[in-house]
């Protein structure tokens, strides 16, 4: 399946989003362990 690149983008924005609300529940290693996991 195709995924256009907006529709991509826009989630990605949604989970950055996500991501930054629990920022201050994050240390940087956690921050960094999510993203090599993502």
């Amino acid at each position: 399946m195709h995924i256009d690149n907006l529709t991509f983008i826009k989630r990605a924005e949604e989970q950055l989003t996500q991501c930054q609300m629990r920022l201050d529940s994050f240390d940087l290693l956690s921050l960094w362990a999510f993203l090599a996991i993502t």
